[in-house]
């Protein structure tokens, strides 16, 4: 047999391995990680079906790695006989299965066995009918998850148990969203049951309860204020070893900490934190409420009525201690808390009731059988969605054959978005828009992120506009999506990366530049020459109105010489200027005007056309993946054919018969009189478009511009 040979195709500039047959994609052990054209791509940006990529995702991390994909690759070749003439297998023989593989044999016999076949010499099997019988074995009550509800329990007596386990553990949700059991909780909920009942009959011993029935009532004033007292002898007993350390029970006005006498919460805080009472080196603590830390007084009023002390000495409060330590240690020792609630008598019923517990370990038995059978079925899944998809997944992963073939949408293009009159087709789904804005900036390519919006959630997705023109696409500009799966979403520009998508658009950059500059400064100029000479005027006829006031004589304002002399100075230099210019311009030819119109446009806008130019060529696929979770390889350069690939304008359809005449002219009642001929909007056009240029010239490069036209005189 001839050793297969791999082919590596030119594309985007890479030599990629793009397996054209489902026998190619034995070779891909053979190439090297780093010319695989990603190694980590993040499965949430994918598009296809899901279960494929939760198969290929081994450790559900989220990411489908290069060691996953191998190992699945590895897996399928294994079971099954690959054909060598076809890209993906729609129907699989089951004769196709390796018998002599071990996970193959168990493959065979689950399909034969789940699926009723009764030749399998000639039987096939397809996706959809393995997806048919799971969902038939899973549409009853129980779903092979492990979990057992309530419907599915026909003993009243175990349901209950169930119910009460549930109430007491919390229950787990299964597949459909309800709420049960599983074998885990039955065990530990019976163990609790044990434990508490075991726990509470201990009770009987009298050494545990010293008070007997008022036990507990005491025992709760005891600890509600022993830390306290605890404390206050601990203070008690550092006066008695220094009475020096009574100086730090007693703060000087300098010494005290800062409190904010306006938040009623610090204040609560600096009295709860304070002593219980005032230590002294006698151990002795005098229970009136005189001496008592006001925060305190309910919780030393309950220990008083329930212990009948004025006072407390340290050996009476130790002694206290030890007589409640058993009944604190049978405190400490509970046990089954979680079932605590249903009581003892019914706990005692449930663990005498073994026909109970029987029914539900029955449950638990015929639920994991119905689990194997799933498991076994979604082996079948697996192989049936590795034949169909695995050589289209590498064409989508190990190389981009699948992105930029027009033949369909590729597993990492989410769809098409239509604005504008174009198609936009490179779309990925993106989760964190600044995140991915950080890296994409970097690829040179203008990215619309748009939200698409959806029953459920929005969706963002990140759409690469590679030709055309962007100018008029905008912020809010709304359009419409067309998913994968042909749905029809609504969309809505979010956000934009500009950079230049054409060369067309690169040229026209500097010129559109100039039109918006020049409609600044006139509606700047314009603005503020309208301003003062509302202003002025707004003076003068306050001043005339004045002036006119009857029974008062009119003034006259001297007008300062100086001003008249700057005024007639300013007047003189912009008039030599404009002669100089019209003197210039008459002795130059038409041709050497244009010729200086040319170079003062050239020296404008060459730098911006040379950037442009620069950007287009460095316009880069591979960091728009990046930015979305991928680890490329490759550097996927696009030119201005490819573009064309991602962004066009669609043509109208061959047969379509084109009526050249505007539509409009038969629906105007009159016809407009021409105020100008075309001729002489041309020519007006063209003198406006010189003036502009000369202007601009004058204003922001009079030097080179002036010196243009003295060479063009000589």
């Amino acid at each position: 047999m001839t050793k297969r040979k791999m082919i590596l195709q030119k594309l985007a500039g890479n030599y990629q391995f793009i397996p054209q047959s489902m026998l190619d994609i034995t070779l891909l052990e053979t190439l090297n990680l780093a010319c695989w054209g990603a190694v980590n791509i993040p499965c949430a940006t994918l598009n296809g079906d899901q279960k494929l990529f939760e198969y290929l995702d081994n450790d559900k991390d989220g990411f489908i790695k290069s060691g996953e994909l191998l190992s699945e690759v590895k897996w399928l070749c294994d079971v099954i006989e690959l054909p060598d003439d076809r890209p993906f297998i729609e129907q699989l023989k089951i004769s196709a299965i390796n018998q002599n593989n071990p996970r193959g044999a168990e493959l065979y016999s689950s399909a034969v066995e789940l699926l009723n076949i009764s030749e399998p010499g000639t039987a096939e099997i397809s996706l959809g009918t393995v997806r048919e019988k799971q969902q038939q074995l899973s549409s009853g009550t129980m779903k092979g998850d492990g979990i057992i509800v309530s419907n599915a329990i026909a003993d009243t007596t175990a349901a209950e148990l169930a119910a009460d386990i549930i109430s007491s553990l919390g229950g787990e949700s299964n597949a459909a969203g309800t709420k049960g059991i599983t074998s885990s909780m039955l065990d530990k909920f019976l163990a609790d049951a044990a434990g508490f009942i075991a726990w509470e009959a201990q009770k009987e011993d009298s050494s545990i309860l010293p008070r007997g029935e008022n036990t507990a009532s005491a025992y709760e004033s005891f600890s509600a204020i022993r830390s306290k007292i605890d404390e206050y002898f601990g203070y008690c007993e550092l006066l008695q070893v220094d009475p020096a350390h009574e100086k730090r029970f007693k703060l000087s006005p300098n010494s005290l900490p800062e409190l904010d006498l306006n938040n009623p919460a610090a204040i609560k805080t600096t009295i709860a934190t304070a002593p219980l009472a005032t230590p002294s080196p006698q151990t002795v603590l005098h229970l009136n409420l005189k001496n008592i830390n006001p925060a305190y007084y309910s919780a030393v009023e309950r220990f008083k009525t329930v212990y009948k002390k004025p006072t407390l000495s340290y050996e009476a409060w130790r002694a206290i201690k030890n007589e409640f330590a058993p009944y604190e240690s049978y405190l400490n020792s509970k046990a089954g808390a979680s079932v605590e609630s249903l009581g003892s008598e019914k706990l005692n019923g449930y663990l005498k009731n073994e026909d109970a517990i029987k029914t539900l370990r029955k449950l638990f038995v015929l639920d994991d059988k119905l689990m194997n059978k799933l498991n076994r079925l979604r082996e079948l899944e697996k192989l049936l969605l590795y034949s169909r998809y695995i050589v289209e997944f590498i064409n989508s992963f190990v190389s981009f054959s699948a992105l930029f073939s027009p033949a369909g949408k590729s597993m990492i293009e989410a769809g098409s978005l239509i604005m504008d009159g174009y198609h936009f087709e490179l779309a990925i789904k993106v989760t964190d828009i600044a995140k991915h804005k950080n890296i994409a900036k970097r690829s040179n390519i203008c990215i619309l992120y748009v939200k698409l919006k959806t029953a459920a959630k929005p969706v963002t997705v990140a759409v690469a506009v590679t030709s055309g023109s962007i100018n008029n696409l905008y912020i809010g500009k709304p359009g419409l999506f067309l998913t994968a799966e042909n749905r029809e979403l609504r969309a809505e520009i979010i956000d934009i990366i500009a950079a230049p998508v054409s060369i067309k658009e690169a040229l026209a950059l500097p010129f559109n530049k100039l039109g918006e500059f020049i409609e600044g400064k006139i509606d700047k100029f314009s603005s503020s020459k309208m301003k003062n000479v509302e202003t002025g005027l707004n003076k003068q006829l306050t001043t005339i109105e004045k002036a006119q006031l009857p029974g008062t004589a009119s003034k006259k304002t001297p007008i300062s010489p100086l001003l008249i002399m700057g005024g007639g100075v300013g007047i003189a230099a912009v008039g030599s200027g404009f002669a100089f210019m019209v003197k210039s311009l008459k002795e130059v030819s038409w041709l050497k005007i244009l010729l200086a119109l040319v170079i003062i446009v050239a020296i404008l806008a060459m730098p911006l056309i040379i950037s442009a130019i620069i950007k287009l060529r460095r316009r880069n696929l591979g960091l728009l993946l990046e930015a979305a979770g991928w680890a490329v390889n490759l550097r996927l350069n696009i030119n201005r054919k490819m573009g064309v690939l991602f962004t066009y304008s669609p043509e109208f359809p061959p047969q379509a018969v084109y009526k050249r005449r505007e539509l409009i002219k038969f629906f105007l009642k009159q016809p407009s009189k021409k105020l100008f001929c075309p001729a002489m909007l041309w020519t007006l056009s063209v003198i406006a478009a010189i003036y502009a240029l000369i202007m601009f010239g004058l204003a922001f490069f009079p030097t080179i511009t002036l010196k243009i036209f003295e060479l063009l005189r000589l």
